[in-house]
């Protein structure tokens, strides 16, 4: 039989406890020296933060009339939030085309994955949504005067 080590017991301390330390002592050499465990937590990092980026997307909310009859086509504009709607907070937003006899047609508001990635990247700060629009025809007059 062939020894590789020697191992000599220092003091009182007992085969276990040796044991259990110098394991102890061992692994932790073993980190410092290795790459791999550090190199898992950076991979489950940015899995992590794929998983949140992908999970966002587009969504589209559409205002229709009971009767759509559009006389324009879609105009639109960007409106942004900040601060979580604390800044800006209402934000209302005044039609510039339709005139006084006539009403809006269609109402749509959506956002893009850019728009959703920017929101996550400022943590809520900045939220940008786009606001389209169509106008309705104006009503036609019965009768004259």
């Amino acid at each position: 039989m062939k020894y590789t080590h020697l191992v000599v017991l220092p003091g009182n301390k007992d085969l276990a406890s040796f044991i259990s330390s110098y394991d102890t002592s061992l692994l932790k050499r073993m980190r410092m020296n290795s790459k791999i465990p550090l190199t898992a937590r950076y991979v489950k990092q940015l899995l992590l933060i794929a998983a949140v980026v992908l999970a966002q997307s587009c969504y589209h909310y559409r205002v229709l009339n009971t009767k759509s009859d559009p006389a324009t086509e879609y105009e639109k504009k960007i409106m942004w939030s900040y601060c979580w709607g604390l800044v800006n907070s209402p934000q209302n937003f005044v039609v510039p085309n339709c005139t006084a006899n006539n009403a809006l047609d269609e109402v749509q508001f959506s956002t893009k994955f850019t728009y959703s990635l920017l929101t996550i990247v400022t943590l809520g700060i900045v939220s940008p949504v786009e606001v389209k629009w169509k106008c309705h025809k104006p009503p036609q007059r019965v009768g004259g005067m």
